[in-house]
């Protein structure tokens, strides 16, 4: 019963943070980003980052209450790597073009020339996704 709860909360974490993934990704597409956009994506920001700490809690107590099957599990640390390098490559991406913004310094944000990384960086996410799926599934 508890792990049913846990794992429920994980996924209401997942699907929080995705949501915001995919407002943020949405705004990221248009090659200039006004700064109403960007103050409105930090409110989606906050919530995504309490919902990726419930994310990591409740992650760290499905692994634990299992771990034989997840240690073993190829899927598992595939997901463990690419969310450690979605996260590095999400954070250098949002420092890099949004710290101006952020400061009061510019007013608008141009993306032109980064598409390609965003579309790397969506396809990331939609492979956590699924990877997720497939462990939830295994339990």
């Amino acid at each position: 019963m508890l792990s049913t709860v846990i794992l429920v909360f994980h996924i209401l974490g997942a699907v929080t943070v995705l949501g915001a993934t995919f407002a943020t990704m949405l705004v990221l597409f248009e090659s200039e980003i006004p700064w109403l956009y960007v103050r409105i994506l930090q409110r989606f920001w906050w919530a995504a980052f309490v919902a990726l700490a419930v994310l990591l809690v409740t992650g760290i107590w499905l692994a634990a209450s299992d771990w034989p099957m997840f240690r073993s599990n190829g899927y598992f640390w595939i997901k463990i790597g690419l969310l450690i390098a979605d996260s590095f490559v999400g954070w250098q991406i949002m420092r890099r073009h949004f710290s101006g913004i952020l400061e009061g310094k510019e007013e608008v944000v141009s993306l032109r020339g980064h598409q390609r990384q965003l579309w790397f960086f969506s396809i990331i996410v939609l492979i956590i996704l699924t990877i997720g799926i497939l462990l939830a599934n295994s339990l």
